[in-house]
């Protein structure tokens, strides 16, 4: 019934997931050999940003067992890229499994109940087949065009991933978790992977001869951390980049008192010599006399003066015209050309955008002045030419009236004296031509140029948009890094780079503009930001401001350098930290069986070189008895790797395992409950042979527990004086779930064991010591061994009874719980 749902998912189904395998084992293979051949494809060595390391392939599965797909696919799957890799020397396999703890953490509710169960019979399954002898168990897998026959275990290394390291720090997010996974594949796969692959295969050898064995129980399950001392010199020199981007922009858009002259040197300079008031008439004078080439020659014919002026004016009119329109355009390309010049000077400077707006602001408005006086006098001009015109009417008209008559040769005088003055007021009205001409000519003149302005101000206004939206973007960009640097405190990593943030600042003296403009690939430099996209604009700020010599100290800054200029105590500080925070996510116990050995401990600290002044600071900081620590040399300037591996104990030792237990066989015990298993046939052969995670004989851990329930005051001595146990099954709530055993410590003891007490008080201190830690756990240990008695046996009988025959057992008792804490306590 379960098969029909499965549409997005196995949906916690761990037979859902190996059903999903079964029709897609042709995939799987081919999938891997393409990758393979990927990867060690003769060319690439001609990859630059990967260097292959070793000759052999390693291959890690990461899954999760808590839900359905990867819990019921990943023994095939291992299996299948056997399969797929046949042939092939120095193969390793590595198991990465997480376990169901961070899940249950992230989400509570119906969708988790089966995270436990399935968890249990995922690793019961993979016990059954990481035994010694698996090829002897005569197990097999059958696929639909395959049957692969079980002769080795299959993984090499396999580790446990909880959410919870020995310290009892926890974590609550999958992310997290897949960070410290992905870590320690990288660090298998980097600089390190020689001395990693050496740990691994001392842990294989331990293995295979059983020195880490419990009882009849194989050993195989790790721990692993890593962690990285980290100096992101690269980001500190992007923010400090970023900055000088919007430091250089705020320069280029700001004026200085540089730009409240720019104006008058401009118009008053040789080339240009535009101005048009205070008397100065520089303009109108290059563009036309004031006066025509030649005047009026005078009046001869009376009867025909009119046209004979009229002539005169248009003449002059005429050639002003042509003459005034040939200069206007040569002056007018010659200033524009001149303004463009100039712009692109201004522009390419310290201030530049601010100055080039501000002097084209004030040049606009000086011009439009000058227009102004152009225009007034114009309107002066034409009015003397009209009052003229009716002057020479009249006077035209007098002197023709004077010329008729008898008395002609009595006004001869009078006539030469009006034809005199005919004369003059022509040539005037001559220079009237040329003056009004002039003026507006220049307004045309100022018109074009005031145009121009407006053309180079709105190149402006978009240049001045678009640097700031590269110089908001530059921000952006820095406080993003900046943020990214600081918000976050990972987990398994120290930045040492956080420390140097308030460096990566920009200073005025950190750059030229001059210099920045000399690297632009572009002929008027800043000026034609106008016509670029904002990318390429930030682009060419950005390769200048990357180079810069603050920016690339940043980027060459090495690790070494940043730690030795630190004092030595901060050093121990940071080694205790990057090892603290390497521990492994797991929690581990020998759940009261005896052993004569203890976990290892190996480290690998990966360092730039091999003289690095930084391994004093490990010095003390593990135990040397029980630990080995190798440095390496790697050549990396930006990062000290601590990668660290605890090996090995038989699953039922990993923390959680025996609460995985109960759930599994609480939900078991439903009728309606579904199969944690993926293969009866395997299941079938475990129930035959009574196969458990736990040693065939266990041992009887009611006196353990009887101790521990003293130790962490889960039996106490009341104030009645009799013994009593807490228990949220048997125990009164009215008395706070305290359970009264007898005054008689034997007879309470017996009564602990006989009535069922040991079981829950197991779940109990299980679940005190997982809240604890590991390191806590050790600790509270140690202390029993050195004080049992006096700190915690809580006795109700004094030294000398206990002497006497009839306390024999509760004495003999007592003496079973001191020798236990003495010498069979791990």
């Amino acid at each position: 019934n379960v098969l029909k749902d499965m549409v997005h998912g196995a949906g916690q189904v761990r037979t859902n997931g190996r059903y999903s395998i079964y029709f897609n084992e042709n995939a799987i293979i081919e999938a891997v050999l393409n990758k393979i051949n990927d990867i060690t494809d003769i060319t690439i060595s001609d990859n630059s940003n990967f260097t292959p390391k070793g000759s052999g392939i390693e291959i890690n599965f990461v899954f999760s067992i808590a839900g359905g797909t990867g819990s019921g696919s990943f023994m095939d799957v291992a299996y299948l890229v056997k399969i797929a890799l046949a042939g092939n020397e120095e193969v390793t396999s590595t198991g990465f499994i997480v376990l169901p703890d961070v899940f249950n953490a992230m989400q509570q509710g119906v969708s988790m109940l089966s995270t436990k169960p399935n968890s249990y019979g995922a690793l019961m399954d993979l016990d059954y087949l990481m035994q010694n002898n698996v090829e002897n168990l005569g197990l097999s897998i059958n696929f639909s065009n395959r049957i692969i026959e079980i002769d080795s275990n299959p993984f090499d290394i396999v580790f446990t991933v909880n959410n919870k390291n020995a310290s009892g720090e926890t974590i609550n997010h999958i992310d997290d978790i897949s960070e410290q996974i992905g870590l320690a594949m990288f660090t298998g796969a980097s600089e390190l992977s020689a001395n990693v692959g050496s740990v691994y295969d001392n842990i294989k050898s331990l293995l295979v001869d059983k020195e880490l064995d419990i009882e009849d129980k194989r050993a195989w399950a790790c721990g692993m951390g890593v962690s990285e001392l980290f100096y992101d010199g690269n980001t500190l020199g992007n923010i400090y980049a970023r900055r000088v981007t919007a430091a250089m922009i705020d320069n280029l858009l700001n004026n200085n008192e540089d730009a409240q002259k720019l104006a008058d040197v401009f118009i008053d300079d040789p080339a240009v010599s535009i101005r048009e008031n205070e008397g100065n008439d520089f303009l109108i004078d290059s563009l036309l006399s004031s006066t025509p080439n030649y005047q009026f020659s005078g009046l001869d014919d009376l009867q025909d003066g009119k046209n004979v002026i009229q002539a005169y004016l248009k003449n002059v009119e005429s050639t002003a015209e042509e003459t005034i329109a040939e200069n206007y355009n040569l002056r007018l390309g010659s200033v524009t050309s001149n303004l463009q010049n100039e712009v692109n000077i201004i522009i390419n400077k310290d201030n530049g955008v601010g100055n080039a707006k501000a002097f084209l602001n004030d040049l606009k408005g000086q011009l439009l002045i000058f227009q102004e006086e152009m225009d007034s006098e114009e309107a002066i001009f034409k009015i003397s030419q009209a009052q003229l015109s009716n002057q020479i009417q009249n006077d035209l008209n007098q002197l023709q009236n004077i010329s008729s008559g008898i008395g002609f040769y009595l006004k001869r005088g009078e006539i030469k004296n009006s034809k005199q003055s005919i004369s003059d007021i022509a040539n005037q009205q001559g220079i009237n031509i040329h003056e009004i001409f002039r003026r507006q000519f220049a307004k045309n003149f100022f018109n074009s140029l005031i145009r121009k302005v407006d053309e180079h101000t709105e190149s402006l206004e978009i240049i001045e948009q678009r640097l700031r939206n590269v110089r908001q973007d530059a921000i952006g960009r820095a406080n993003s890094l900046a943020n990214s640097a600081t918000s976050r405190n990972k987990i398994f990593v120290i930045d040492l780079h956080k420390h140097d943030l308030n460096k990566a600042y920009a200073s005025h003296t950190d750059y030229l503009i001059k210099d920045l403009i000399e690297s632009l690939n572009l002929s008027n430099s800043i000026y034609d930001f106008h016509q670029s996209s904002e990318e390429i604009i930030s682009n060419y700020f950005w390769n200048y401001s990357r180079r810069l010599p603050k920016a690339m100290d940043f980027r060459n800054k090495s690790i070494e350098e940043v730690l030795a200029d630190l004092p030595q105590e901060q050093q121990n500080e940071i080694a205790r930290k990057l090892l603290n925070k390497s521990k492994a996510l797991w929690q581990w116990s020998s759940e009261g069986y005896k052993v004569d050995h203890q976990i290892s401990e190996d480290f690998v600290i990966g360092l730039k070189g091999s003289n690095n002044e930084f391994k004093k600071a490990f010095e003390g900081l593990t135990d040397a008895g029980n630990s080995n620590i190798e440095f390496v040399n790697t050549g990396v300037s930006n990062k000290i790797t601590c990668y660290r591996m605890e090996a090995a104990v038989p699953v039922f030792g990993v923390k959680g395992i025996k609460e995985y237990e109960n759930e599994y066989n609480l939900r078991k015990k439903r009728a309606s409950s579904m199969n944690y298993h993926i293969d009866n046939n395997w299941l079938t052969n475990m129930k035959r042979e009574n196969f458990s995670l736990w040693p065939l004989i266990k041992e009887d851990k009611s006196l353990s527990l009887w101790v521990f329930g003293f130790v962490y005051n889960f039996i106490r001595l009341n104030d009645n004086g009799n013994y009593e146990v807490y228990s949220l099954r048997q125990g009164d709530p009215l008395e706070g779930y305290w359970y009264e055993l007898s005054e008689y410590r034997d007879s309470a003891f017996e009564k602990f064991k006989k009535e069922g007490f040991a079981e829950e008080l197991e779940e109990l201190v299980n679940k005190r010591q997982n809240e604890d830690g590991e390191i806590r756990t050790r600790e509270i240990a140690n202390s029993i061994k050195v004080d049992y008695r006096n700190q915690y046996a809580q006795l109700n009988i004094s030294t000398e009874d206990l002497k006497k025959a009839h306390f024999k057992k509760i004495a003999d008792l007592i003496r079973s719980e001191i020798n236990f804490t003495t010498i069979e306590l791990y």
